[in-house]
């Protein structure tokens, strides 16, 4: 399955498109009547009913009792049949590998975490598929009724899925190869349909599957400092090879003193904003902060959240690391605010979790460098989903898979 034939609807049978349009409209506002599923997606309600009576029969719709009437036949209502399927999602987030399973709604009936595998090579799949064999046989769902599973993963996937790159990753200058089929070996195994796809665009798609604002066009979801899942026109999008949203330019040429001089506008960044790299910094310069108590004076202790509790305390050091990494990453923020003009941004990827501290100075940052043309209607939220964001996506895409090929 190509990564594209399920991330844009410019792919998608005018079937499909209808059956996804019909299935979306039943689970977003579902029970509903077939006059109020015609009238949400625009096909005709002849149409909605012959693909509503085609969905009852599978059983992924049921009826659901009689509306009110507005003059003529009382109307029976239908709504998705949730438990009629179950889907497995996981995703890597910045410490773990977080599987969910989901209903075909998308609601999460089960997480579970495990460690983030310490070698990236071809028995990271192995370990992977036994997780997703976990979460099958964990009695939250009846294994034959699970539909499909969505992968989320850092890097870089082809369009055939039969390869992933991380390149240049933190710990070396060397790219990282999976040459495996992750897609092939898990359908192999489990016999069920199976998706791949980047981390920030399963991301940015779960954050849109969940939001009350489902309707937005043109949204970003800013995978801490490192990478962004894009939507433009409602759909995810990949650019020609599906490498769009890579934050930062590097060259494993480069001397590391250069590096370090891009980092704060065009080079790669650290997945914390390099706010704690700033606080170990501050620290050695002999600046007075509770962290060094908090950490008995090993910096090496030092992680983002005791940096945010410590500036949740008013510490002064603190707090200002948060503003600069806030400020730097608001510049850049504001470029691509620019550059792509989106109505919505969604600040994930663990940094979240400071919440006002950190989201207030990027909103100042954005209006005060990006044109007051393009911030006029713009918001920037929190991820709602938290760093269930990728696993969640990547099941949610799965779901949107299955709806449309019903």
């Amino acid at each position: 399955m190509a990564r594209k034939s399920f991330t844009s609807e410019k792919n998608f049978s005018e079937r499909q498109k209808k059956a996804l349009a019909i299935l979306e409209a039943i689970r977003r506002g579902g029970p509903l009547a077939r006059t109020d599923i015609s009238k949400a997606t625009q096909i005709n309600i002849v149409t909605v009913s012959s693909y509503v009576e085609h969905f009852i029969e599978l059983g992924f719709v049921v009826e659901k009792g009689l509306g009110h009437s507005t003059g003529g036949r009382i109307p029976m209502l239908v709504d998705l049949n949730r438990q009629s399927g179950f889907v497995i999602g996981i995703g890597w987030t910045l410490t773990d590998v977080c599987g969910i399973v989901t209903d075909l709604a998308g609601n999460t009936v089960l997480q579970e975490r495990i460690p983030k595998p310490a070698v990236i090579n071809e028995a990271i799949v192995d370990q992977i598929a036994d997780f997703a064999d976990r979460l099958i046989k964990s009695g939250k769902c009846d294994p034959k009724k699970v539909r499909g599973i969505g992968i989320g993963v850092p890097g870089i996937v082809d369009e055939t899925g039969h390869r992933i790159r991380w390149p240049h990753p933190p710990v070396g200058s060397t790219d990282i190869f999976l040459n495996v089929s992750v897609r092939d070996s898990f359908e192999q195994r489990f016999g069920i349909p199976t998706i791949v796809i980047n981390d920030a665009d399963a991301a940015v798609f779960g954050e849109k599957w969940f939001s009350t604002e489902y309707d937005r066009e043109y949204m970003l979801y800013m995978y801490s400092g490192v990478s962004c899942g894009i939507i433009i026109n409602g759909e995810i999008y990949g650019g020609k090879n599906d490498c769009a949203g890579e934050m930062g330019i590097y060259s494993p040429k480069e001397k590391v003193e250069v590096l370090e001089q891009m980092k704060p506008a065009l080079g790669r960044w650290d997945t914390d904003l390099s706010i704690v790299e700033m606080t170990c910094r501050a620290i050695q310069a002999g600046e007075k902060t509770i962290i060094s108590e908090r950490v008995g004076g090993n910096l090496g202790k030092l992680d983002f959240r005791i940096v945010l509790e410590a500036a949740e305390k008013g510490d002064a050091v603190a707090l200002e690391q948060i503003r600069k990494g806030g400020e730097a990453f608001g510049k850049k923020i504001a470029f691509l605010v620019n550059l792509l003009n989106p109505e919505l941004i969604v600040i994930g990827g663990g940094i979240e979790i400071a919440k006002h501290l950190l989201l207030d100075t990027i909103r100042k940052t954005v209006n005060e460098w990006a044109l007051e043309e393009a911030t006029q209607s713009l918001k920037i939220i929190p991820s709602r989903l938290g760093d269930a964001a990728i696993a969640i996506g990547a099941a949610c895409l799965m779901i949107r898979h299955i709806f449309m090929d019903v």
